[in-house]
This record gives structure tokens, C-alpha cells and sequence, in this order.
């Protein structure tokens, strides 16, 4: 019996074949949000990317930790949270702390035994209300041929997808998977076709690196779980931190950064980063206006 990364790279094998057949490279990003609802300091995309084989790895790894525990999916808010009596819930309740932190170091154990990367991509909420609405849908990946709706987690999206192709070697294709929300799916899907075809049109070099964007439900792409811890760890460092990116980070983070590879995969749109953007913006204008001039 195969898992769900196996099951799901033959669909989107260049030829058609089983993975066994032909040796052709594949990466694949999982990615999950943080942060998304409305009164939330921030807003922020994260996850891994890494190649197909070590993806399979990874997945079976997982399986047998959540097997050995009897936890059927691995969702960090609730493996956190408490109820009314300060007891820990769902397949949790009853746990004694030392149960539980071997049952997480065991999952970040596996993230940390295998070649995936992580990255994560927010925008501060505050200065995001700051922006004027054109902007916003700007940033949320209008073209101006649709109205995007006005939420941050799609420039974070963006953001995660034009950084983590930066990885990518020539000739090879990066593909995403996201993890499905009925609410923020028919936008990802519209913001990324638009990102791939301005991108094709314009000749950028990492056009050629876009593969497929495929929504998936965490219980079934383990991968996806990974990411899920990944995003509530940024996310709770981006609001302890608070602009002071010297404060230490938390045991658990530390252990899901472990293949850390650049400061770049961790991008914050805060004050400084919105004010680069606009100055960016103007820049670029000026220079098509003096182009037509001439």
C-alpha cells in the first residue's frame, strides 16, 4: 500500500508512467497558513519543500508516530490548546506532559531526519490596514482583470511561492500543494494562474520553474501536517517577537528550523518592508513613464 505522495506524484509524472519506470526530479512544496482570521497580528504562510523520494520517506516516518501515539491527524492548535479545566483535549486528554513532549519531539524528529526545507512568509495586519485598497489587491495578486478579496494571507501565499523557486536548479519544477480551505482555495488557484501568467510573459527565468497547485486535506498529505506545525510555530514567534527578531525562539521551532537555509525563506512584510515595496513601486513607474517619453 502506497501513500498519499507516492499516489499523488504518479498523476503528475511528466510522462504519464509509474515514479519506478523513470528517473526524473521532482520537488514539491506543502504549504499552511496561520493566522488567518480577521483580528489576528499576523498573517502567514509556511511549510517545506523537498524532492519526491525523500517526501515518501518522510510520509511513512510520520504514519509511524501517529500510529504508535493513536493520534489519527496531527494538528498543532490542538495539540496545544486546553479546555474550560486547563485539560488538554481531543486524542491528547489525559496525556501527562511527558507523553506529549516525546510524542512531539518524535514528529520533529522526523522533519529534522530528512532533506525538507523550511520557509514562511507573514505580513503584519496593522500595516496592512494601512494600505490603501488598490495596493491591497495589488498585493493579493490582482491583475486588475478581478477583484481580489482583501485578505494578506494571499500576498504571504505569493511571497512563499516566489521565494521557494529561487531553490530551484534549471530545468527543474517546483510544484505546490496547499491545504484545502472552501474559503481561500478559487483565489489561491486564480492568484497563482495570474502569477504564472504574468510571469510567462514577461520571460522571468522562475516562470519555468511553476509547476502544478494542488489543494489537498491534511488527514490524507501527511506532508501537510508538518507544515501545519510549522506555520503555528512562526506564527507564535512572530507575535512574542514583535519586530525584535534577537528574542531566542522556543525549543520546538528551533527543531522544525533544523534544515534552515537562508534568511530570505523567512520574510516579514512589516513597516520597513511596505515602505521598501511603495518606494520600489514609484521607482518602476517613473521609469515606464520616462521609457514612453522617449
Amino acid at each position: 500500500m502506497t501513500g498519499w505522495v507516492s499516489d499523488y506524484a504518479r498523476g503528475t509524472h511528466p510522462l504519464g508512467q509509474s515514479i519506478g519506470t523513470k528517473r526524473f526530479v521532482m520537488i514539491r512544496a506543502y504549504m499552511d497558513d496561520s493566522g488567518t482570521h480577521v483580528d489576528s497580528p499576523y498573517c502567514l504562510v509556511a511549510g517545506y519543500w523537498g524532492g519526491h523520494g525523500q517526501w515518501v520517506k518522510f510520509e511513512r516516518e510520520w504514519k509511524k508516530v501517529l500510529d504508535k501515539y493513536k493520534v489519527p491527524e496531527f494538528h498543532a492548535k490542538t495539540y496545544w490548546a486546553r479546555d474550560d479545566k486547563q485539560e488538554r483535549i481531543g486524542p491528547y486528554k489525559g496525556w501527562d506532559d511527558v507523553r506529549r513532549k516525546n510524542f512531539l519531539f518524535s514528529l520533529l524528529t522526523v522533519i529534522g531526519n530528512h532533506k525538507i526545507y523550511p520557509f514562511a512568509h507573514g505580513v503584519s495586519r496593522s500595516e496592512w490596514n494601512k494600505q490603501i485598497p488598490t495596493e491591497r489587491q495589488v498585493f493579493c495578486g490582482s491583475s486588475g482583470r478581478l477583484q481580489a478579496p482583501d485578505n494578506p494571507m494571499y500576498m504571504a501565499f505569493t511571497t512563499c511561492i516566489l521565494r521557494t523557486i529561487r531553490h530551484c536548479h534549471p530545468g527543474v519544477v517546483m510544484h505546490f500543494v496547499l491545504d484545502s480551505h472552501r474559503n481561500t482555495d478559487a483565489w489561491a488557484t486564480i492568484c497563482y494562474g495570474e502569477l504564472k501568467h504574468s510571469m510567462s510573459n514577461e520571460d522571468h527565468a522562475g516562470a519555468r520553474s511553476l509547476g502544478d497547485l494542488t489543494f489537498a486535506d491534511s488527514k490524507c498529505a501527511l506532508p501537510l501536517q508538518a507544515a501545519d506545525l510549522l506555520a503555528y510555530e512562526a506564527y507564535k514567534y512572530a507575535i512574542w517577537a514583535d519586530g525584535d527578531y534577537t528574542k531566542k525562539v522556543r525549543p520546538s521551532y528551533m527543531l522544525a528550523l533544523r534544515k534552515f537555509i537562508s534568511r530570505d525563506d523567512f520574510w516579514l512584510y512589516d513597516a520597513r518592508r511596505f515602505s521598501n515595496l511603495r518606494k520600489y513601486g514609484e521607482k518602476a513607474t517613473a521609469k515606464s513613464l520616462n521609457s514612453d517619453d522617449e
